[in-house]
């Protein structure tokens, strides 16, 4: 990784002063190399830190014969495609990093070049010649890059925020309509950040800026033409070579170990077993962590277990490269928090997960490895059940089959045929007439306003935000949970909103700069998810089998216990045990949103410090029922580090 950073003033107003600052500020992201390169009125910079091979070849950022100079935050995950592109032979290439290869293709392809390299990236090119600044982003949003236009003509941007606040032009403050939003559980606005005054490259997006003004474009159009006419094993071969292609990527400039997360469940398994099978002829080991539960395993969600690790062992133990190690952490959740909102730029609401993140973090450090594999992003790309076909097809008319499908859900015992029925139709209905049948049903849902913390009018505020930023959504049901546990009627749509909302590139860039960690996830290759876009949805559960595809592709690779399993893993499944330990840390958190005015005057603090004041014991079987899930992980615990955040990023005393 690298973190890059720049600045103009579109005029003869010096710029090495401000420049300087802003890449002292970054020095933490990257230790390994500095450059910095002035053109008049512009100056660009790039902090490096060398986890691939080539990264050790430092290019000057503009040659004198060319028209671009350019600064890149770049893991290209397949070089020698574009090496060929550019018409690199042999081994011509070999002492050019990826920075350099991305500096050819813009200066052959313009900013035709985004579309043409895949991999995670964050870009920077000033156009000598028209007087331009290109910022692009990755389509899946893994590198950060943000940027500030000021009153005075000013244009700076940053691989992370604190860059641009040491300018000086922007105060830190909280840009509170965003964080309203966040504890509405919806996205943030495009381009905006809850930072006041910085905004982001949007993943997919690259931005034209002149000292006239700045247009955004979205370089990132997938096909979604589905593929047809093929064989389920036609899709399984597909897949298998598509995700040995991206872990191989992500291997790439690898030691001697690779850390891994491991959990039970379908793609961190998948992501091990792959990365086991291409390094099983070198000496190269993984070491696979599995978060576990100190204490007593106990489900607290229907359908779920709570100790992975057995499961995880069986998959380690097929592979004698893989070692494996279980974390058991009893560290009180509030106790990431500090950590959690000095450190990340943007907010953390899941404190649970972040116990045992920090925990294998910091066990990965200690152990010297610098590369973390993981496999978040599968939903898009390997893991998709294909139960939302059953409503797809039933809108599209494909009737036979819808009815090939349901037989067999029910055949494999997946489903009964009202359970079949519904999944069909509760998608279809509108959202008032969808709840009438649930309570009639006797299913109440519960409603997300029990789950926001804010005041009432305040919410109503939001939602009519929302609203009107999105005609086709009812106001009177905008803030239904219910709605969005629905499955849509557009799967590929819905992947798709997904992959546009993704913005967790700051927070491994944090990582890098904290654990010294480079967090690379194969599901989340370009290739691999537009291959996943084009799959027709009903193949996803073919036969009746939810994940057919992987779990027939993985058949032999991982143990029948993981892939035949009807279960999920629930990681920090003990989470109540470590929530009721920060008792006396969330009374005064409590304090603190009380004090502060951004927060005093929106929260519904007295139901938050209701719950506090009613917690239950940890062993108490209430946490077992989901209303105190909601009330306590999904409001309490999200209220808490929104709010906490948002004082950090206001630069409050409180």
């Amino acid at each position: 990784m690298t973190a890059i950073y720049g600045l103009t003033h579109w005029s003869d107003r010096d710029v090495d002063a401000d420049a300087d600052r802003m890449g002292t500020v970054l020095a933490r992201y990257g230790r390994d190399a500095h450059e910095i390169w002035r053109g008049g009125t512009i100056a660009l910079g790039a902090r490096h830190a060398f986890l691939l091979d080539e990264d050790r070849f430092v290019a000057p950022i503009h040659a004198r014969d060319r028209r671009y100079a350019v600064v890149a935050d770049v893991h290209l995950t397949e070089r020698a495609e574009l090496e060929r592109e550019l018409g690199h032979s042999g081994g011509s290439a070999s002492a050019l990093s990826d920075a350099m290869l991305v500096a050819d293709a813009i200066e052959h392809w313009g900013e035709g070049a985004f579309d043409r390299l895949y991999g995670w990236f964050a870009i920077a090119a000033w156009d000598t010649q028209d007087q331009r600044l290109l910022l692009a982003r990755d389509f899946i949003g893994k590198r950060p890059l943000y940027y500030l236009r000021a009153e005075d003509g000013t244009l700076a941007f940053a691989s992370m925020p604190d860059a641009l606040h040491a300018l000086g032009i922007v105060p830190r403050a909280a840009d509170e309509d965003q964080y309203l939003r966040l504890f509405r559980r919806a996205p943030l606005s495009p381009d905006r950040t809850p930072m006041a005054g910085i905004s982001r490259i949007m993943p997919g997006y690259y931005g034209v800026f002149t000292a006239q003004g700045a247009t955004t474009h979205a370089y990132w159009k997938p096909d979604r033409t589905p593929l047809r006419r093929q064989t389920q094993r036609d899709y399984e071969t597909q897949m298998l070579t598509r995700l040995d292609a991206a872990v191989t990527a992500t291997l790439r400039g690898a030691g001697d170990e690779i850390a891994a997360h491991l959990s039970g469940g379908f793609d961190s398994t998948t992501v091990v077993v792959t990365a086991a099978r291409l390094l099983a002829d070198t000496p190269k080991r993984i070491v696979a962590y599995t978060a576990a539960p100190h204490h007593t395993p106990q489900t607290y969600q229907t359908h779920h277990f709570s100790d992975e690790s057995a499961l995880a062992a069986e998959t380690a133990a097929m592979y004698p490269n893989v070692e494996h190690v279980v974390i058991r952490s009893d560290t009180p959740t509030l106790a990431a928090l500090d950590r959690t909102v000095d450190l990340y730029p943007e907010p953390i609401p899941n404190l649970c997960n972040m116990v045992w993140v920090d925990a294998i973090n910091t066990a990965v450090q200690r152990r010297g490895i610098r590369v973390l594999l993981e496999g978040t992003m599968g939903n898009l790309s390997i893991s998709a059940s294909g139960v939302a076909a059953l409503p797809s097809l039933a809108r599209r008319g494909r009737l036979l089959a819808w009815a090939r499908l349901s037989r067999g859900l029910v055949r494999s015992g997946w489903m009964r045929w009202p359970g079949v029925g519904w999944n069909t139709i509760g998608p279809l209905l509108p959202v008032s007439l969808w709840k009438r049948v649930m309570r009639a049903r006797g299913i109440v849902m519960p409603s997300v306003a029990t789950a926001i913390p804010l005041l009432p009018e305040t919410l109503a505020r939001v939602e009519a935000r929302i609203a009107a930023e999105n005609p086709t959504i009812d106001p009177a049901h905008a803030a239904d949970l219910s709605d969005a546990m629905r499955y849509g009627t557009d799967p590929v749509g819905a992947n798709l909103r997904m992959v546009a909302g993704n913005e967790d590139g700051s927070f491994f860039k944090a990582m890098l700069a904290e654990f010294r960690i480079d967090v690379r996830d194969p599901l989340a290759d370009r290739r691999l998810v537009e291959w996943a876009l084009r799959v027709p949805v009903e193949r996803w559960a073919w036969g009746g089998e939810p994940r057919a595809i992987l779990r027939e592709a993985m058949r032999g690779k991982a143990p029948p216990s993981v892939l035949d399993t009807r279960l999920r893993g629930y990681q920090g499944a003990d989470w109540p045990v470590a929530l009721v330990a920060s008792r006396d840390r969330l009374r005064d958190e409590i304090d603190r949103i009380k004090m502060f005015e951004q927060t005093a005057g929106t929260m519904n603090v007295d139901r938050l410090q209701k719950l506090v004041d009613d917690m239950p014991p940890a062993d108490s079987p209430l946490w077992t029922d989901i209303a105190y899930e909601i009330a306590y992980r999904e409001n309490l615990l999200h209220a808490v580090a929104l709010a906490s955040h948002m004082r950090r990023t206001a630069g409050s005393n409180y």
